[in-house]
């Protein structure tokens, strides 16, 4: 019996109804009655897209495949970008599948020392955990439209219902469905529908709006560098090196939570310099304005239709490191896939639009990410606290080392957020606040991390 479901809102109304706060009933309807989705115009662009090189490479069946079904054309380069549907998206199993960039979707294109532009560093202005759509409107069902084909099969997405291929064995007989077009974002399907309790929304700072207006106000971020790039449209060698930022050295004048801080505040300059975790860091900062390699980096990335992909390694530790009222938020992911339409602007400053965030994060570690924010069974919140971490416990969808055995137990979640992200300076090294676990959002980390 095949069965569909998704019971982060149910269990945290559950837990709400114990703590004695109740959704409003438009919001229960409207995230368990998920409705069709209109179709988009996937081909807008902004002004400062470049035009796409007519030479890039495009994949043949047989390498745009990645299992063992027949083979089917490859959707060629001039497929809209849009949400992690690409250049990689494919027809799989008489089903359209968003896809996964691989490395044989590496272009012939190389940059040389000739040709390199210098090194790029790129920090994120906002995030999508799955609870808003690209124009940035709520939609508890948006985590459906957002994400990759991280396993390469359909379970039940809504645009390919009889597929029922499972890559590994459910926990409960209710098994984890896939977003549209065969996308594996379960962890954003809870994402999405935290911030409408009021006890986790606003006091973890949950949301998207807390975590926007956070990247804004410049309290924290992640940064890319991007080197031995040749600023084309296409480029099959590029290094992407990945740092931790505690915030810019010169904090905004102004403070998070502050509603509509997107149409108030403009985002940071380019001259902002931003502090950086030396535990990333291979070596000292020597150079200004400038960083060694990280200790977490793809030095095989490549650019293809301006598109940026990236391979992170296993056990990666994403941080968006606050210390203040909230403590913003980590994971701990593996086969992690980074993709982001990479454009330079009319003034030269360079931004990626219409990112991916991808991956795979052991379910006791998305159990730990929570507990970093203060979110513990020794808690006032404890029954939120149980409820997540039963539809986590529930909700494993893959194997965390990226195999397909339908026989094995799933031990991980997967998750699929968007970004953008605008180029920055970065600054001196400091060390990030310490990741302490049931620390209350009222009590300082030091005073937590001495106990």
């Amino acid at each position: 019996m095949r069965y569909y479901f998704n019971l982060a809102l149910p269990l945290l109304l559950a837990a709400a109804i114990v703590s004695g706060c109740l959704l409003p009933e438009s919001r229960l309807h409207e995230a368990t009655a998920p409705s069709t989705p209109a179709k988009s115009d996937a081909g807008d662009k902004t002004d400062a897209s470049r035009t796409r090189d007519a030479g890039a490479k495009a994949c043949t069946s047989a390498e745009c495949d990645s299992h063992d079904a027949a083979p089917t054309p490859a959707i060629q380069d001039t497929t809209p970008c849009r949400d992690g549907e690409c250049w990689w998206s494919r027809e799989h199993d008489q089903c359209r599948s968003a896809g996964l960039p691989t490395d044989d979707g590496r272009p012939a294109e190389m940059s040389s020392d000739a040709f390199s532009v210098p090194d790029i560093y790129l920090g994120l202005s906002r995030i999508r955990l799955g609870g808003t759509n690209a124009a940035g409107a709520a939609d508890n069902d948006a985590w459906q439209q957002l994400g990759l084909d991280l396993d390469g099969l359909c379970t039940l997405s809504r645009s390919c219902t009889d597929q029922m291929q499972q890559p590994c064995r459910a926990p409960t007989q209710q098994v984890p469905f896939d977003g549209s077009l065969c996308r594996d974002n379960t962890a954003a399907s809870l994402m999405a529908v935290l911030p409408a309790v009021p006890e986790l929304g606003e006091r973890y700072g949950l949301s998207e709006e807390v975590f926007n207006c956070n990247l804004r106000n410049g309290s924290y971020n992640v940064i890319l560098k991007i080197s031995n790039y040749n600023g084309r449209s296409n480029d099959a060698d590029v290094r992407v090196d990945f740092y931790i930022s505690s915030g810019m050295v010169r904090r905004m004048n102004w403070q998070c939570p502050t509603p509509d801080f997107a149409d108030l505040y403009p985002l940071w300059r380019l001259a902002d310099r931003w502090k950086i975790d030396p535990d990333n860091l291979t070596g000292p900062i020597t150079d200004d304005a400038a960083l060694p390699d990280s200790k977490i980096a793809d030095a095989r990335a490549y650019v293809r239709s301006d598109y940026l992909v990236v391979h992170f390694p296993d056990h990666m530790l994403v941080r968006l490191a606050g210390n203040s009222a909230y403590r913003g938020f980590s994971w701990v992911s593996s086969q992690n896939v980074w993709t982001g339409e990479l454009q330079a602007a009319q003034d030269g400053r360079w931004h990626i639009h219409d990112g991916i965030i991808a991956g795979r994060i052991g379910g006791a570690d998305l159990i730990r990410s929570f507990r970093r924010v203060g979110l513990c069974e020794t808690s006032s919140l404890r029954a939120f606290y149980d409820t997540i971490v039963t539809y986590v416990d529930q909700n494993v969808d893959l194997r965390l080392d990226g195999s397909i055995d339908a026989d094995k137990p799933c031990d991980a979640v997967s998750f699929g957020w968007g970004y953008e992200a605008s180029q920055l300076t970065p600054g001196p090294a400091e060390k990030s606040p310490q990741l302490v676990e049931c620390c209350e959002p009222e009590i300082a980390i030091e005073d937590c991390a001495s106990r």
